[in-house]
């Protein structure tokens, strides 16, 4: 992860406590369902994440 928008103190408050910060490893782990997104952080136990949410978030692909 990269960055996040701050406009959302809730969310970044939720964020915070999925452990969610700029050089985070983030995974997804099923594909999006039903407007959710499934994550991993840093390889922890995965939560939902909604698209509206995630499109706050800016990542960069790894593609090694």
């Amino acid at each position: 992860m990269e960055q996040v928008n701050d406009d959302d103190p809730e969310l970044l408050r939720f964020l915070a406590a999925q452990n969610m910060r700029p050089g985070a490893e983030v995974e997804l782990v099923k594909p999006p369902l039903a407007g959710l997104l499934h994550i991993s952080v840093d390889g922890g136990e995965p939560f939902a994440l909604a698209e509206v949410a995630a499109r706050e978030i800016t990542v960069r692909s790894n593609t090694e």
